[in-house]
């Protein structure tokens, strides 16, 4: 039973994830077969993401050997100012995008574990 409605409280609502998709950074055509396998957009393009858009092929192994990871079927986003146009800035290759994306991604993955082992030994 929901408490908050039962006494005429709203739940607060639900923070969406901020960023842009990375769906501009991966190979839409592995990424159209690995759906075509039964998999989501979003671990498709994950998985093509992590293994730098090397071929489906090692986006299927990198699937197998995530697929228990708590976020695997959270889309990936890139942080709102990942792409932003500074002039003083060089722009970054495709392949520099990706490798920053990952990057990015490694340092939150590391963030969650770090959280929640700090959690589980609370809880202890």
């Amino acid at each position: 039973m929901d408490v908050a409605a039962e006494e005429g409280l709203e739940a607060p609502p639900v923070e969406k994830p901020k960023g842009k998709p990375i769906s501009d950074l991966v190979n839409q055509e592995f990424a159209m077969l690995i759906q075509e396998m039964g998999f989501t957009k979003a671990v498709a393009e994950k998985s093509l993401l992590y293994t730098n858009n090397a071929s489906v092929e090692s986006a299927m192994e990198w699937i197998t050997l995530h697929q228990d990871d708590a976020d695997f079927q959270e889309e990936e986003l890139l942080a709102d100012d990942f792409s932003s146009e500074d002039p003083s800035k060089p722009k970054l290759t495709k392949e520099e995008k990706v490798q920053k994306a990952l990057e990015l991604q490694k340092l939150l993955r590391e963030k969650r574990l770090a959280e929640d082992k700090r959690l589980e030994e609370e809880r202890e």
